[in-house]
């Protein structure tokens, strides 16, 4: 299976970054809020691309992590249209993604709409089980992002700031094991099906710019080189 011809540039901007910093570099995600009829930006990190059960194999599928109760969670629901604007300063280069993005957690009226048909065609086998993949990627974030999701629902007036601060997956007692199930239970993937890239590169001189975009009938990306 093939891989998306501006995946590796990314992925060797991503490794550059990291030699000047530990931390992910964050990434603007705009959605469409139906009800104002206005887009919605916000911050997130990038998590990776999905891989299969093993591991051994990576898709061109992006996701990041959030609270299912986040407003970004209900835009999607009504249009899963996006765009992220993703900056790297070190390197002075600029990608924007854009395509269409989807929900997975363990809420089964959120997943009713999940795409499952169409994501399998990003993996070589049909068995990818996202609920296993759900809990791994629930393990993996920091035991401070897994006590956040116990608070009450974002956006909410606040009433108190007494609240848990770090939430390891393995549960001390029975009040911790009910935390992590309400963490669990608010945990979700956002997982991004991209559909057009665009690359500038203002570290050269002149400045470049590529362009990438999906043949959704031939499943094809065609490459073109266009002004900055």
């Amino acid at each position: 299976m093939s891989t998306a011809p501006w995946k590796p540039i990314l992925k060797s901007i991503i490794a550059e970054h990291f030699k000047f910093s530990d931390t992910m570099h964050p990434m603007q995600l705009a959605t469409f809020n139906t009800v104002t009829q206005r887009p919605a930006n916000r911050t997130v990190v990038f998590r990776g691309f999905i891989k299969d059960k093993e591991d051994s194999f990576e898709s061109d599928l992006l996701y990041v992590t959030t609270d299912v109760r986040s407003s970004k969670v209900e835009q999607l629901s009504s249009n899963s249209g996006f765009e992220i604007c993703w900056w790297f300063p070190k390197t002075q280069d600029q990608f924007r993604l854009t395509g269409n993005a989807c929900v997975f957690s363990s809420d089964s009226s959120i997943n009713s709409k999940f795409p499952f048909a169409k994501l399998s065609s990003y993996f070589p086998t049909d068995n990818f089980n996202w609920d296993e993949k759900l809990e791994y990627y629930f393990k993996q974030i920091s035991d401070q992002l897994r006590a956040d999701l116990t608070r009450p629902t974002p956006g909410l007036p606040l009433e108190h700031e007494n609240y848990t601060k770090k939430l390891a997956v393995v549960a001390k007692d029975e009040r911790e094991n009910e935390l992590v199930k309400q963490s669990f239970a608010n945990f979700a993937l956002v997982i991004f099906e991209v559909e057009e890239v665009d690359h500038v590169e203002l570290a050269t001189d002149p400045h470049k710019r590529t362009n990438w975009k999906l043949n959704n009938q031939t499943r094809k990306w065609v490459e073109q080189r266009v002004y900055p």
